[in-house]
């Protein structure tokens, strides 16, 4: 049996949902609100050769398997940007 404890290695098991939540919204919301704001600028002024640029990560495509919220807002990231 594996050792109990603060220095014990996590696994995907030990993972809570408050953990998972923020680190979610962190990553996801961190480029949504953004993007909406400057995306409601763009409309008002009715700009027709601009672009919002979102930076995701390789773990969109390959996700790790310790930081799976992390991973998971990454995809997001890629797919509401698409």
């Amino acid at each position: 049996m594996p050792a109990r404890g603060p220095g014990r290695a996590k696994t995907f098991s030990d993972l809570d949902a408050e953990g998972v939540d923020f680190v979610f919204k962190l990553n996801f919301q961190g480029a949504l609100l953004p993007t909406q704001a400057f995306a409601r600028d763009i409309v008002v002024v009715e700009r027709k050769c601009v672009c919002i640029l979102n930076i995701s990560s390789m773990n969109a495509y390959i996700p790790l398997t310790k930081i799976p919220a992390y991973s998971e807002a990454k995809a997001a990231v890629s797919n509401f940007t698409q």
